[in-house]
């Protein structure tokens, strides 16, 4: 309905100006060009310069008229518009001037038809001129820019344009080539045979194409029936009540299932359809959206099926197959059922033809319950929903009409949505979350897909079945899920998934239908994004549309395309879409230049009304300004406003990626900062200093490989612009990256490296380049045990306190505490460290924990505990390629099991250990020795053992880590009483006592206490 918006009064979708106050309801706009996706058919005689020859100028005009008309004809029947003749040529355009959600398959179906009518044309032409035609057709589904047709405006262009051209070009002698986007959409109703993809004029890559076989079906997308129907409980109960009501009242009821398109009308209506076969006679029909003789197709469906005509059965079979389904008295009820559904010429009036459906239904209903299910009813013709409603108030016997509609049937016949003494009306809300999961899980069966995908499935359905569907079929051809052990996993990032062609498709043909305010309203309100201000929509929307604002908010709230939303954001109410794929659908219809200019158009309305609170909305006016920049270079090359723009954006990006830094947000650091430098000139220096900060933020989150590669890029880029200071930054950043990850460099090349480094940068008093290079320095000490040097190296760099160092704290201090035997505090402390890491992104640090809460267990005797702390880290270390900390960690790991006595697993982590560590990580060349030294001893290798053990120790004791030494001589006091050697034993336990006593290690100085006293016990007396 329309909203009159100068007296409030409801008006129907046709009036143009308001029956009550005589307002006008359509406001006059200016002619505008639209982005569409349409389907082009594109049709061209083979050989027709010979045609020319052959026949006189006259002729030949002649002639072409007879075979156009006959070609244009199924264009026009299936609702395309003939956009031009070209000579001999025909080019059509269907989802002009409204689109539909099968707008693809009416293009297919005209062309095929095409095909057959040039098949009887042939025979008049060969009559009259002696002459037999032949062409060719191609069909493609495309992205246009076409003219306003209400002001006569009918051009498209676009590539779709011309791939359409070239398929035809390329197809066979009355053949038809389809291109890969109408097949996708089509593929359902179609039997095709793949081309090989073809190498088209103008096109850089060759062009996959499908050469028309036949038309094997009525719809373009398969509805699923097969699998189970998710939640609707309260809806079935609703059906069976009404079931049960029309059985024992022997009246008819009718029930119709609201709802938008793919939320389930239709599975709910025949799940219930089904669950009534063994109890009632269950019929089928559905309307048809367009075509000739579609009045009673719906019911010519459900009678067909209730007499058992088949397609193939002659006229006089099916009469007779309907006259002995009805028996003698039902006779004049036959002859009034053929002469609707097309078995004879005969007419009848319409009020013999619901009166003919009524006994029909009586008829049966005598033997036994009937259950018709009336399929799309929004498409159905005023007759036949008059037939409905008739029907309904005038059946005896147990008769239940089930009927599935669209809202768009409200908007001209409102009663439907009412409840009524014979009728009810179910209005359908989206599924669940887990509704739409449990989709997705019967969808796959037992293999699980992962669970980003998952949540980026069903946040876009917003709870629509069918979309979930898609959305998911479409992941998997696309070859965008992969299998991997046994799990669908992401190929791409999932915020990549772009939406199913059939649901643009669907969605687009909504929007289409609305009047201009609510369009206009609506287009605006993609532009801001999923949550939007009406406030801001006023501003964007035409002078001549703002009066109607309020008005067309209720219009698509209504129609289930918005919603009212609970914040009120800068004072002002908010509103969202139902789903992100309807804003996805109303933003594609605008060109890119006016996409542009409303997202510009937004922030100064944005900066004008949230003057005092810049910072809060700057990520949002970065998003908006960096859209209108990216928008008018691709439009055209970069003027000065475009650069200024480019400016403006990477300005409000970098401001918002700064404060993610700083609040250790590192996802959104490394979104925001690259984003920034992008919209900047390659020459700018700030660009490369913004990707300095994405490497390392990259680093931080583990994905290694990306951070290598920006990093990489800057250092070329730099040095390729004399920035020197940068250069040595990104150098620097890169090396930590390898040396943390890979552990190949020694380090005596990492410390040449920083000393160079540090060369240069002092001059240039570059602090930020000097500040990575003392982190590296610092790095590199502590890593080989020199608690020392990496301290004083620490004081020489300018650290300001953030999350990341009172973690690391954390761990260290979680690690003493454990020393001293308070171990419910050293957890706290290690778990609090853990969940800062993982709280900012810090995917690296985070798995590094367990290098401290390992050891914290293993002090408090926990094994257990402890090798799931040091297993789970060790296998995301391995997940993210780190070559590094690993070593470390599968290290620990062993020891961990070794004292659980799992030998065998023990010596796989010291193997693992041994393969990646680099030679000079003094920590895990020590760990990985020790270990192995004590399972050799144990299997009674012990001088293998005693060497692999006294190796160990040298290592360690080139480190000033005292609690390690200790740990290396009771391991060495292990292998030595396994040899019986138990006075050499004692002396080694008793230097590890020291050592423990000297660091204030109680609990390991206990530890040493027990090991003397054992071995105390076996020495000769």
């Amino acid at each position: 309905m329309r909203i009159c918006p100068n007296c409030g009064e409801e008006n129907p979708e046709r009036f143009r100006v308001c029956g009550y106050c005589g307002t006008q309801l359509t406001p006059e706009v200016l002619a505008q060009d639209v982005r569409k996706t349409v389907s082009v058919v594109f049709c061209d005689l083979k050989a027709s310069t010979e045609l020319g020859e052959k026949l006189d100028s006259e002729s030949l005009r002649d002639l072409l008229n007879v075979y156009f008309t006959a070609m244009g004809a199924p264009l026009e029947r299936h609702g395309g518009v003939v956009e031009k003749y070209i000579g001999d040529a025909i080019m059509a355009v269907f989802g002009l001037p409204r689109q539909h959600e099968d707008d693809a398959l009416r293009a297919v179906r005209a062309a095929a038809e095409m095909g057959h009518a040039l098949d009887r044309v042939n025979e008049q032409l060969e009559d009259t001129w002696g002459v037999r035609l032949e062409n060719r057709t191609g069909v493609n589904t495309g992205e246009v820019v076409a003219g306003d047709l209400a002001a006569g405006q009918r051009l498209v262009t676009g590539d779709t344009v011309n791939t359409a051209a070239r398929l035809e070009q390329a197809a066979p002698a009355g053949g038809v080539l389809i291109g890969e986007s109408t097949y996708r959409l089509v593929r359902h109703a179609v039997e095709v045979v793949p081309e090989e993809p073809l190498e088209l004029k103008g096109k850089s890559e060759r062009v996959p194409a499908y050469r028309l076989v036949r038309i094997v079906g009525d719809e373009a997308y398969a509805r699923r029936f097969d699998s189970p129907l998710v939640g609707r409980q309260a809806e079935l109960d609703v059906l069976e009540t009404s079931f049960q009501e029309a059985r024992t009242d022997q009246r008819c009821r009718i029930v119709t299932a609201f709802g938008p398109a793919g939320v389930g009308k239709s599975r709910l209506l025949a799940e219930f359809l089904h669950r009534c076969e063994d109890r009632a006679i269950t019929l089928k029909g559905r309307c048809l959206p367009y075509g000739s003789g579609i009045t009673y197709f719906a019911i010519a469906e459900a009678i067909r099926e209730a007499a058992g005509i088949a397609e193939v059965d002659g006229l006089e079979l099916a009469r007779a197959k309907l006259a002995a389904l009805l028996g003698e008295q039902g006779q004049p009820v036959a002859e009034r059922l053929e002469g609707a559904i097309g078995l004879t010429d005969a007419t009848f009036a319409v009020t013999e033809t619901i009166w003919a459906v009524r006994r029909f239904l009586e008829i049966l209903s005598a033997r036994r319950p009937v259950v018709v299910m009336i399929d799309d009813v929004h498409w159905a013709e005023p007759t036949l929903l008059e037939l409905l409603v008739r029907v309904t108030e005038t059946t005896s016997g147990g008769v239940l009409l089930l009927c599935s509609s669209r809202l768009d049937l409200l908007e001209e016949h409102a009663e439907w949505g009412e409840n009524r003494p014979h009728a009810r009306a179910i209005a359908l809300e989206p599924l669940s979350d887990d509704e739409s999961e449990s989709i997705i899980g019967h969808l796959l069966g037992d293999v699980a897909v992962d669970h980003s995908v998952a949540t980026r499935i069903v946040g876009a359905s917003g709870g629509n079945p069918l979309f979930v569907e898609q959305m998911l079929s479409m992941l998997i051809d696309d070859e965008v899920l992969s299998l991997e052990g046994g799990r669908w996993r992401p190929t791409a990032p999932v915020e990549t998934i772009e939406m199913p062609p059939t649901i643009s498709a669907l969605l687009s043909s909504r929007l289409d239908r609305l009047g201009v305010p609510d369009r206009a309203t609506i287009e605006r309100a993609a532009v801001i994004g999923q949550v939007f201000y009406p406030s801001a929509i006023e501003v964007l929307l035409p002078e001549p549309l703002r009066a109607h604002l309020p008005a067309s908010l209720l219009s698509l709230d209504t129609k289930e395309l918005i919603r009212p939303h609970q914040d009120v954001v800068l004072g002002y109410q908010t509103y969202r879409f139902l789903h992100i794929l309807i804003r996805d659908a109303a933003y594609s219809g605008l060109l890119k230049r006016t996409r542009a200019e409303l997202h510009e158009a937004f922030v100064n309305w944005l900066e004008a009304v949230a003057f005092e609170r810049a910072l809060e909305y700057e990520e949002i006016r970065g998003y908006h300004l960096e859209q209108a920049f990216l928008i008018r270079k691709e439009l055209a090359a970069a003027d000065d406003h475009v650069r200024l723009l480019g400016q403006r954006a990477a300005a409000h990006l970098s401001s918002a990626g700064r404060r993610a830094l700083a609040r250790g947000d590192l996802p959104a650091a490394a979104n925001l900062l690259r984003r920034a430098a992008a919209l900047l000139p390659q020459d700018d220096p700030v660009a490369l200093r913004h990707l300095i900060d994405v490497g390392e933020a990259l680093l931080e989150l583990g994905d290694f490989s990306q951070a290598d590669d920006v990093l990489s890029g800057v250092v070329d880029r730099a040095d390729l612009l004399g920035e020197a200071g940068l250069a040595y930054t990104a150098r620097l950043s890169r090396l930590r990256l390898h040396y943390e990850t890979e552990g190949e460099e020694t380090e005596g090349q990492v410390l040449g490296v920083v000393t160079e480094a540090i060369s240069i940068l002092e001059p240039l008093e570059h602090q930020e380049g000097l500040t990575r290079a003392w982190w590296l320095v610092t790095l590199v000490h502590w890593t080989n045990g020199r608690y020392g040097e990496a301290e004083s190296a620490a004081e020489q760099k300018e650290t300001g306190g953030d999350r990341k160092a009172e973690a690391l704290i954390l761990c260290s201090i979680a690690h003493l505490e454990a020393m001293r035997g308070d171990f419910e505090r050293a957890r706290s402390l290690y778990r609090k460290s853990r969940a800062i890491f993982v709280e900012f992104g810090w995917k690296l640090q985070a798995a590094l924990t367990s290098i401290d809460s390992g050891p914290i267990e293993m002090l408090a005797g926990n094994l257990d505990r402890a090798v799931e702390e040091l297993r789970t880290d060790h296998d995301t270390l391995d997940e993210m390629g780190e070559h590094n900390y690993i070593s470390t960690t599968a290290a620990f790991l062993a020891e961990a099991l070794y004292r659980q006595g799992k030998l065998d697993e023990a010596e796989e982590y010291t193997v693992e250990s041994e393969k990646v560590a680099a030679p000079d990580d003094v920590s895990s060349q020590f760990l990985w020795r020790s270990i192995r030294a004590r399972i050799l001893a144990r299997r009674g290798a012990l001088e293998d053992g005693e060497a692999l053990a006294r190796t160990a120790l040298d290592i360690i004791r080139t480190s000033d880590e005292p609690d390690s030494q200790a740990e290396g001589l009771l391991g060495l006091a292990d292998v030595l009483a396994l040899a019986g050697r138990v006075t050499e034993a004692a002396a080694a336990a008793r230097g590890a006592l020291e050592l423990f006593e000297a660091k204030g290690n109680i609990v390991s100085e206990a530890r040493s206490r027990h090991v003397l006293q054992d071995l105390g016990q076996r020495l000769p007396r």
